[in-house]
């Protein structure tokens, strides 16, 4: 939701075919638009919509977070893209790498 909110285009930097979407991420934004704020429900709505047609992945049950690292640590090429400060330390700190938006508007992959 940051980069709709801040207008980062991460889609056209990265590559929509080198992006996948855990549906526990599409689902907590389907969540969002529905219960969240009216501003949080229209970038949601527009997160939703940018990230519609990119490859999706189901991690299973439990914490997204948790389902995410445990992925990150299985597949050691990828690179997560979450603006979760704490969960980008746990991912650094386990050896996954992480992207990450520098002054707003640049990408930096840590």
């Amino acid at each position: 939701m940051y980069c709709v909110k801040e207008k980062i285009d991460f889609l056209a930097e990265l590559g929509r075919e080198n992006i996948i979407v855990p549906e526990e991420v599409v689902s907590e934004l389907e969540r969002i638009r529905k219960e969240g704020s009216v501003k949080d429900k229209s970038i949601a709505s527009v997160a939703l919509k940018m990230i519609d047609d990119i490859n999706r992945i189901n991690l299973g049950s439990g914490h997204a977070d948790n389902l995410i690292l445990n992925f990150a640590k299985k597949n050691e090429s990828i690179v997560v893209g979450t603006m979760d400060k704490n969960l980008q330390k746990r991912i650094k700190k386990n050896g996954g790498r992480v992207l990450e938006i520098l002054g707003r508007k640049k990408l930096k992959i840590d």
